[in-house]
């Protein structure tokens, strides 16, 4: 990708925190997550049915459509970052925490919402690998997992809705 279009995204991941008022730079982290660091623009993941840029699948593209009343195309870039920003608003609003709306974009909200009732309930579920880097690297300044132990240890959990 050249330095001119990487620009422009850059911005328009910018203008999309604004808007949002999601923290600065989570959009190109999740960006460099999704696509490797390649800023590739038509990436998919055969596993997990994640397209684009920002590595959207497709229960989160039904969620973002049905809740905004608006499409979203992964493919172009744009609208994918706009469809990341509104994403992350709407499992902010969910679940209430930054490290949180992470989790369920990078896993699933559904998922999400069976670990807090576990967490709620007593048991002390693992997080993935994946889920707890892909939150670190997004939003070190929130998240609540010990590198090492790769174990959530924040305090509010109890007022994590879901």
């Amino acid at each position: 990708m050249d330095k001119q279009t990487k620009d422009v995204l850059l911005s328009t991941m910018d203008y999309y925190e604004y808007m949002y008022g999601l923290p600065a730079h989570i959009l190109s982290r999740i960006a460099d997550i999704e696509t490797h660091g390649t800023w590739i623009l038509n990436s998919y993941n055969s596993v997990t049915g994640a397209k684009g840029l920002m590595g959207l699948k497709p229960q989160l593209i039904e969620s973002v459509q049905s809740a905004f009343k608006t499409s979203i195309d992964p493919m172009h870039p744009v609208e994918a970052i706009k469809g990341a920003a509104m994403a992350l608003k709407r499992f902010l609003n969910i679940f209430g925490a930054w490290d949180f709306a992470v989790m369920a974009y990078a896993a699933d909200e559904d998922g999400l919402k069976k670990w807090v009732a576990q967490v709620k309930s007593g048991e002390a579920p693992a997080v993935s690998r994946y889920v707890s880097d892909y939150v670190r690297y997004t939003i070190p300044q929130y998240n609540r997992f010990k590198k090492q132990e790769n174990k959530y240890y924040g305090s509010n959990i109890t007022n994590v809705s879901g």
